[in-house]
């Protein structure tokens, strides 16, 4: 359902209209669960004692979670 053998995503064009725009849907929910989850871990790092910006650094990539 939209993702290439190389774990990329296939383009809207591959789909009728309708079908394209359910998979772009999809990949917005997975990018914002990646952003919520990466917010989440950079929280849970400042509760223990490490600044913004440390927790930032330290907290996984977006990616790291979208993946």
């Amino acid at each position: 359902m939209g993702i290439r053998d190389n774990d990329g995503w296939l383009d809207a064009e591959d789909y009728t209209l309708k079908y394209s725009a359910i998979v772009k849907l999809a990949q917005l929910i997975v990018v914002q669960e990646g952003y919520e989850r990466r917010q989440e871990a950079i929280r849970q790092l400042q509760e223990q004692g490490s600044t913004a910006n440390e927790a930032k650094e330290e907290a996984r990539s977006y990616f790291h979670f979208i993946r």
